[in-house]
């Protein structure tokens, strides 16, 4: 295999595994069996704020991934294919001194391997999700994660290949640390009659912003309400009546998410990609009728 030494380095001395299977099912191909240039590659960069970045690959065979099992070959990795998070430069090019170790652990915070997303980390993934519920991968075929500190604005996907066929030029920014300012945590609402204000701290003139409500109520009921602003203005405000749904009763926990989304560059060398970047923050509040 053509990987630089620095590669190998690590991932002898990584306790991550890429765990593939040597056979297909229905919706899966195996990536020995598809070039490069037949791969569309989706990449999702998310922080809550928090000391981690996490971040979600999925690579597809011609065409995007679907929410609705359109029967798209997902690609899973085998045979010395894998994908790599970094931070910075490009981390083919990034070679280990004499000393394989201490290269290693000065290296260890800003780059390490894809894993496979298996069951154990679904819990994990799931308290992601509680903050940042619109995914772009499907569950339908396999997908890849990898934590990095949350640490710099610049992250890198690079797609190693033991033929020499990589794509280390994707890469997206994350928009810079916010606060929401209101609503206020615990603070109380009517559904019907009040507008809800929200204001965020530290516009982005790079990003479009994204306004998640989901609503949970003592019936048993829930409401979903999305609504994304082009242009990052600091504020939004949820008119009156727009949250009062007739199956809603009795005081409801609202979960009010704020994402400001930025794309960022696939590599060329895929046929086609999404690399998106999300920096979430998440307010709790009660809407009553």
């Amino acid at each position: 295999m053509n990987f630089p030494t620095r590669v190998l380095g690590f991932t002898l001395l990584c306790s991550l595994t890429l765990a593939g299977c040597d056979d297909d099912d229905d919706n899966n191909v195996l990536s020995d069996t598809v070039s490069t240039g037949q791969i569309y590659a989706t990449f999702q960069v998310v922080s809550d704020g928090n000391d981690e970045v996490f971040v979600e690959a999925q690579l597809t065979k011609g065409v995007p991934p679907t929410q609705n099992n359109q029967r798209e070959s997902f690609v899973r990795l085998v045979d010395g294919d894998q994908l790599w998070l970094s931070t910075g430069e490009d981390i083919s090019q990034i070679d280990l001194s004499d000393n394989v170790f201490d290269g290693v652990k000065a290296l260890s915070d800003t780059q390490v391997r894809f894993e496979e997303r298996r069951t154990e980390r679904e819990s994990y993934r799931l308290s992601f999700l509680f903050l940042f519920d619109r995914v772009i991968l499907s569950d339908f075929g396999d997908s890849y994660s990898a934590e990095l500190p949350n640490t710099s604005s610049r992250f890198r996907i690079s797609f190693l290949r033991d033929d020499s066929r990589n794509a280390t030029d994707s890469f997206v920014d994350l928009a810079e640390p916010f606060s929401v300012v209101s609503p206020s945590v615990n603070s109380r609402f009517s559904r019907s009659r009040d507008d809800i204000m929200v204001e965020w701290d530290n516009t982005d003139s790079e990003s479009s912003v994204e306004i998640a409500a989901n609503l949970s109520c003592p019936n048993g009921s829930f409401y979903e309400y999305t609504s994304t602003i082009d242009n990052d203005t600091g504020m939004f405000v949820i008119g009156a009546g727009t949250l009062d749904q007739s199956n809603l009763q009795g005081i409801c926990s609202t979960t009010l998410n704020v994402r400001k989304v930025r794309t960022g560059q696939f590599d060329p060398r895929f046929i086609g990609g999404a690399v998106n970047s999300y920096q979430v923050r998440r307010v709790v509040f009660n809407l009553e009728s």
